[in-house]
């Protein structure tokens, strides 16, 4: 499965392609790079492409798959015409160049210096294609060719929610770590290692339906499956009819409390269409960790944690310093064991629990009135705060000495 990043540009060196000056007082004799703009026809601006594949003729080079809006290929001074083969998620693209040479002596260090002139489009099958400038360039990055592209008409995107105890019924931002994010008609995996509130992904155009999934760096792995029409339409007139989606709909999803449809069409440039939303979670009890009772929190290196309520384990091969664990919404008290490299202790703590339901649809537990039942560790942990709160606070302070 191929990746795909996020940088701001792309620049291919010449020296990946064609023989470079060893010498350093050389370097800049031949301006042979041409610089290639990304661009939306229908107004003008800078877009982000989704590459996943890019080669220049002469070359046995393959550039990594990566999201930006320009690049910068070398010319092939052993030529007079070159084509560049770019490929991307929404399909199969080329160009070809043709150029002129001129070839002058510079020195008998730097052997001979070409000058690159009059570059021309010789044909393509992207949208639309001008070139700018017909002067190759050397040093600071110029602009000599401009692709534009019609409306895309299947860009989704999603955003992600934290609804809190309060009466917001939107939340606020949340942050997601992906190991990476697809779509089921594509062997490519999207937003490897990134975190992100909102992300975009391209639909199934050759079918009414799309499954997205998450791969989450938690070890979770969600779901959404959406389900649109198509309405043909002319956007720009240049571009012709083009089938837009309507009427898009959640079938299922999984691993979010809450899917709310902001906007049940897609546009470009996109604006959120689904908000994946996230109950308060009232049930995580806050532990400080310490060396000793007038020391800061301390770092310690821990196997695992566990409860006595799941198999479900916590802070696996960690070095850390706090706990954040959930307590058992089903019962009156959850027993932990914390297993320490220097050895395995048990706590207990009990706890009041009552019923409440945020906004109409999150159930949760509020837990108050928290006491340490017992403990084997030597100090008696110290309570903090005899209340779950959500975002937590610290509840409890162990030391382990």
């Amino acid at each position: 499965m191929r990746l795909f990043s996020s940088i701001s540009a792309l620049m291919v060196s010449a020296t990946l392609l064609t023989s470079c000056f060893e010498n350093p007082d050389c370097i800049g004799l031949k301006n042979d790079l041409v610089g290639i703009s990304f661009k939306k026809l229908f107004d003008g601006q800078a877009d982000s492409i989704q590459l996943v594949g890019l080669t220049v003729s002469g070359s046995d080079s393959m550039f990594l798959p990566s999201t930006f809006s320009s690049v910068v290929v070398p010319l092939n001074t052993a030529q007079r015409q070159q084509s560049v083969e770019i490929r991307l998620v929404r399909g199969d693209y080329q160009m070809s160049l043709a150029y002129q040479v001129q070839t002058q002596f510079e020195s008998v260090d730097c052997g001979p210096r070409f000058l690159f002139s009059n570059l021309e489009l010789l044909q393509h099958n992207f949208d639309s294609v001008r070139v700018t400038n017909g002067t190759p360039f050397s040093g600071d990055i110029v602009t000599n060719i401009d692709v534009f592209r019609c409306p895309a008409p299947n860009r989704f995107k999603v955003g992600f929610r934290q609804l809190q105890t309060d009466d917001d019924p939107n939340g606020e931002e949340l942050e997601e770590t992906f190991n990476g994010v697809s779509v089921d008609n594509l062997p490519y995996l999207f937003y490897p290692d990134e975190d992100l509130s909102s992300l975009e992904m391209p639909l199934n155009q050759g079918s009414n339906q799309s499954r997205i999934s998450f791969d989450m760096a938690s070890g979770e792995f969600n779901t959404l499956d959406l389900s649109y029409q198509f309405v043909t339409s002319t956007a720009v007139g240049k571009c012709g009819p083009q089938n837009f989606i309507r009427n898009l709909q959640v079938a299922n999803s999984t691993g979010y409390d809450i899917v709310r449809v902001l906007k049940d069409s897609l546009s470009d440039p996109p604006s959120t269409n689904v908000w994946l939303m996230k109950c308060p979670r009232t049930n995580e009890i806050e532990i400080d960790l310490k060396a000793s009772a007038t020391s800061a929190a301390t770092v310690f290196a821990i196997n695992k944690v566990t409860a006595g309520y799941t198999t479900d384990e916590f802070f696996v091969d960690a070095e850390v310093s706090k706990l954040i664990l959930p307590l058992d919404v089903n019962s009156d008290q959850t027993d932990f064991t914390i297993d320490f490299e220097g050895g395995a202790k048990n706590v207990s703590f009990g706890y009041t629990r009552t019923a409440k339901t945020f906004h109409e649809q999150c159930a949760q537990t509020i837990i108050t009135d928290l006491t340490v039942l017992s403990s084997e560790f030597t100090t008696e942990p110290v309570l903090v705060a005899d209340s779950i709160k959500f975002p937590t606070t610290v509840n409890v302070e162990i030391i382990n000495d």
